[in-house]
């Protein structure tokens, strides 16, 4: 099929893509479909083939390989700057690992928790208690005046 959906309208041609996808689905079989529309050729294809000028194929991939590793610069160009937000629409909820949530509450010791906190930077220790606990700490103190040297003739 050569660009089928190629002078039909958005409304109608999501509406044709739909129903091929359908049809492929439940009929199982091979269609070659050529078109220059990247998103369709994504929303439509198994695997892509990118030919280069002259009938050269310069890569051949399922959509999530070929926007995630396209083989050379002429592919990166022809899928476009935003191959990235294209690459996330084709993942779903299901294809992301999950992780099991931690059971609510303390579930490492005070210490470790420290330690864990201390080396992100979200947790500093509680001020000491002692003389200035509470209180306005005293300026620092100033460092004592050097002696001037003999030859320096400052008036001092």
């Amino acid at each position: 099929m050569d660009e089928p959906f190629g002078a039909v309208d958005p409304v109608v041609r999501t509406q044709l893509q739909d129903e091929l996808l359908r049809l492929q689905q439940e009929l199982s079989k091979t269609i070659v479909f050529v078109t220059h529309d990247i998103d369709e050729a994504v929303r439509l294809g198994d695997r892509i083939a990118v030919f280069r000028t002259g009938g050269h194929l310069v890569q051949c991939a399922p959509p999530a390989e070929l926007l995630a590793r396209p083989a050379d610069s002429f592919v990166a160009g022809f899928l476009g700057a935003e191959r990235g937000l294209k690459l996330l629409s084709l993942t779903t909820l299901a294809d992301v690992p999950q992780r099991r949530a931690r059971p609510y509450g303390p579930t490492r010791s005070r210490r470790a928790t420290r330690a864990a906190r201390a080396a992100d930077g979200t947790w500093s220790p509680p001020p000491r208690a002692g003389r200035w606990a509470g209180s306005k700490r005293p300026p620092p103190r100033r460092p004592a005046r050097r002696a001037r040297p003999r030859w320096c003739r400052c008036g001092r």
